[in-house]
């Protein structure tokens, strides 16, 4: 009886010593793990936002399916920009695409369209095959190999009749703009912390309906941006995702250095009035290789011989 007792109380002291050890360990502080996910975001944000030069690489694709009763209507966009820029006062040269594509149902381009919808990732496949520089804002030349296999430097709004579009786009997007460091702080006490040896990840997923003027502004950034402003009272839901990755770095001194930040836009709208629904699907991948490392822009020679002939007009 002795001994049933004995281990009986030797058994309640086990599960003591578990319940008090349960009691005293640390928990995950989620108050705690969001603050800190909240501080890096704004680390990362802030540290592009105050660069004074960077070399980066971006990748962007947008897709927009328009339907009309029966008809729809199909189209992507694709750019990817590769290169250095110094922001005060503004010059970058870089590597350029674009490509862009319209279908619709009412042109024989029905089969292409199933194709695209079922299509995941980026709609195309294609290669940098301009060189693009900028001195200052509002000025750029760039440079496409013709049909001789030469390369043809021009005035870029002297592309316009020949590669569309060039001549509208914006200067490149990286993180430096007021725009992108906004949308981050309207955001970072709602991101998710994850790490490893080498990188800290940073995600943010959900509805952006109650900050629609904020991921607007950000898309004017990197898109044509008139659809959707014009739409924007139509749009029934908006989903957004961040993504932003950190590198552990140390070098007499542990830090966070931005490494890479990924943007995706869905929404979804319907024009009662016209009876159109149309849905947007974009995606924005920036990668960080090198903050204010660049100490000056170096003009290709052909760039700098146009500037010469301007000048001298």
């Amino acid at each position: 009886m002795k001994y049933t007792r004995k281990l009986y109380l030797a058994f309640l002291s086990v599960v003591l010593a578990f319940t008090l050890t349960a009691c005293n360990k640390p928990t995950s502080d989620s108050s705690s793990s969001g603050k800190k996910a909240s501080e890096e975001v704004m680390t990362f944000a802030t540290i592009l936002h105050d660069a004074k030069s960077l070399n980066y690489e971006t990748h962007m694709y947008s897709k927009y399916l328009d339907k009309y009763r029966n008809a729809r209507t199909y189209n992507y966009r694709m750019l990817g920009r590769h290169g250095e820029i110094i922001f005060e006062p503004q010059s970058f040269l870089e590597k350029f695409y674009h490509r862009n594509r319209d279908l619709e149902d009412s042109s024989g381009e029905k089969k292409e369209i199933d194709e695209f919808v079922l299509m995941g990732g980026e709609p195309d496949h294609a290669r940098f095959s301009i060189t693009y520089y900028s001195p200052r804002k509002g000025v750029s030349y760039s440079g496409f190999k013709n049909k001789e296999g030469i390369i043809d430097w021009r005035n870029t709004k002297d592309w316009k009749y020949t590669l569309i579009s060039i001549d509208e786009e914006k200067d490149p997007e990286v993180g430096h703009s007021d725009e992108f460091y906004k949308l981050c702080e309207a955001y970072a006490d709602k991101f998710t912390r994850a790490e490893d040896n080498q990188f800290v990840y940073l995600e943010f997923k959900g509805d952006a309906m109650d900050n629609m003027d904020l991921v607007s502004a950000f898309r004017s950034t990197i898109l044509d941006n008139e659809v959707f402003e014009r739409e924007k009272d139509n749009i029934t839901a908006l989903e957004l995702q961040i993504q932003i990755v950190l590198e552990k770095t140390e070098n007499g001194e542990y830090k966070l250095t931005p490494n890479e930040a990924k943007i995706v836009i869905n929404a979804t709208l319907e024009n009662k009035e016209t009876k159109t629904k149309m849905s947007i699907d974009d995606h924005y991948q920036l990668y960080i290789m090198g903050i204010n490392q660049v100490s000056e822009i170096i003009a290709p020679d052909p760039a700098k011989e146009l500037m010469e002939k301007e000048a001298q007009k």
